[in-house]
């Protein structure tokens, strides 16, 4: 099984909260900047990879973010 098997299959559940899928991206990133360092010969897919999950991540918080200064201006 490779890496992104492994995470995958480590991803929460429908039922999560946002903050258990933003730290669920924030492993996920950790773990390909690792690969990227441990194995050069896929440093490239591991960061790209890595961005991709940093992104996921951020994309949720800013959308939680969003969500949270609509419901506080009411």
């Amino acid at each position: 099984m490779n890496l992104h098997d492994e995470l995958w299959a480590r991803r929460p559940g429908a039922d999560a909260g946002l903050t258990d899928l933003i730290a669920y991206h924030r492993r996920c990133a950790k773990a390909y900047d690792d690969m990227a360092t441990a194995d050069p010969g896929h440093r490239h897919e591991a960061m790209a990879w890595a961005r991709i999950e940093r992104r996921q991540a951020q994309t949720i918080e800013n959308d939680l973010i969003d969500l949270l200064e609509t419901y506080t201006s009411r």
